[in-house]
């Protein structure tokens, strides 16, 4: 659930998550939406990119929610 995925982030403290197991158009599992995991994470919906490099020089401070552009 998008709670639970929100409580292993709180325990972990990553620098930077990315979303990626959540309910999308078509699917048939039961998961929980995009939206919901970033209101349990607090955050305002962050613009999707369509790309994300990452070297250690430029992780941020505080934990960053990072949505990645949905390719079909």
């Amino acid at each position: 659930t998008a709670a639970r995925a929100a409580e292993v982030v709180g325990l972990l403290e990553p620098k930077i998550v990315i979303p990626m197991h959540y309910r999308v158009p078509g699917l048939t599992a039961n998961l929980d939406s995009v939206s919901r995991f970033l209101k349990e994470m607090a955050v305002e919906p962050p613009a999707p990119l369509d790309s994300l490099k990452v070297t250690s020089g430029q992780l941020p401070e505080e934990t960053e929610v990072v949505l990645l552009e949905l390719k079909q």
